[in-house]
């Protein structure tokens, strides 16, 4: 095989490849179908962009179809984590022929006239993304930490939460107040002073009322400040020799992370 990749080599001004071994990389200027995710196994760790931290900068490659995602916004960001180029398969007529043959029926979402707008458009963004960054190398890939944003509805029950949590505070605190003045009274009273009882519905008794000290209860200070603390690998920065640099968030919802706020699998380009 090494033989007959030097010989179209020198025999042809560029080389496609799809996928293939490490061996075969060295002859290609473009490599089609490579990894750009892991496995997603349950006892994995975080992904890394392994195989752009290698080949981008040498060689122009992309993942599997774009259109043959099932979620285009994820595919977008492993594209932008990896520096991979946009790569869509397609079929202009006679598109439902595909699906009477049990090899070509795997090409479900290749209808030309559906995806038109969307190649445009995510190649016009990938595009205006990479194009300054295509001959650069990756040199730093970090997951951060960052905040979850919480909706409106979130927002609006812990307001209510926290209302009512206050309310609780006030009434503690003045049944508190309240028996540390009965408490006065009764002092006072066994030391031979005269003290009017403004408390009409209250009785002195003979015995000191019991020593009852009522602290509010409230939430503990550290665990409410790591609420919304996101640090599971799903935000990450990867950043190019150029000293460009992307701000992934691979969640469902909007984070804030290093004063960027980013939507949910969005990405924010940030420059020296």
């Amino acid at each position: 095989m090494a033989d007959l990749l030097e010989t179209v080599q020198e025999d042809y001004d560029e080389v496609m490849l799809d996928a293939g071994n490490a061996y075969t990389w060295k002859y290609a200027d473009h490599i089609l179908n490579v990894t750009l995710d892991s496995s997603h196994f349950n006892y994995s760790g975080y992904t890394v962009p392994f195989i752009g931290m290698v080949l981008h900068g040498y060689v122009n490659f992309a993942g599997t179809p774009t259109n043959m995602s099932s979620d285009l916004s994820y595919t977008t960001l492993k594209m932008l984590e990896n520096g991979a180029l946009p790569y869509f398969t397609l079929s202009y007529q006679n598109t439902p022929l595909l699906k009477e043959n049990a090899t070509l029926s795997k090409y479900y979402s290749v209808a030309y006239d559906i995806w038109r707008d969307d190649l445009v458009d995510t190649y016009g963004k990938l595009n205006s993304l990479l194009s300054g960054v295509q001959e650069a190398t990756i040199e730093n890939h970090e997951f951060l930490t960052g905040e979850r944003v919480p909706d409106e509805d979130e927002m609006e029950a812990e307001a209510e939460a926290a209302k009512a949590a206050a309310e609780e505070e006030a009434r503690l605190a003045a049944e508190l107040e309240a028996k540390l003045e009965r408490a006065k009274k009764f002092a006072a009273r066994k030391g031979g002073q005269a003290v009017e009882d403004t408390d009409d519905d209250e009785t002195d008794t003979a015995e000191e009322p019991a020593a009852q000290t009522v602290v509010p209860e409230t939430e503990d200070d550290a665990a409410q400040a790591g609420k919304y603390t996101v640090d599971d690998g799903s935000i990450v920065r990867v950043t190019y020799s150029n000293g460009v640099s992307y701000l992934l968030n691979y969640n469902r919802f909007t984070v804030k992370v290093e004063g960027k706020t980013i939507e949910p699998l969005g990405f924010v380009r940030v420059t020296d």
